[in-house]
């Protein structure tokens, strides 16, 4: 079973179950058709921008002075 360029007889570094993670990850990745792909960009895209976005809200968040709550004393 080969995948990505990487033979799953060739991983002898490693322990069993890594080896038959690293297997089944890989031919997981191969057996993805073309709309699956598109679909899995999609979603790492749009992770991405949110996780984007929402660095960019809290560094504007953290940037403003914070108001004085206590108005009446």
């Amino acid at each position: 079973m080969n995948g990505l360029g990487v033979s799953c007889t060739e991983a002898v570094f490693l322990d069993a179950i890594s080896w038959y993670a690293a297997c089944l990850l890989f031919w997981m990745f191969t057996m993805l058709t073309a709309p699956a792909l598109t679909f899995v960009f999609l979603g790492v895209v749009v992770g991405l921008g949110i996780a984007f976005v929402w660095m960019l809200w809290e560094i504007e968040r953290m940037s403003k002075p914070r108001r004085n709550s206590d108005r009446f004393g």
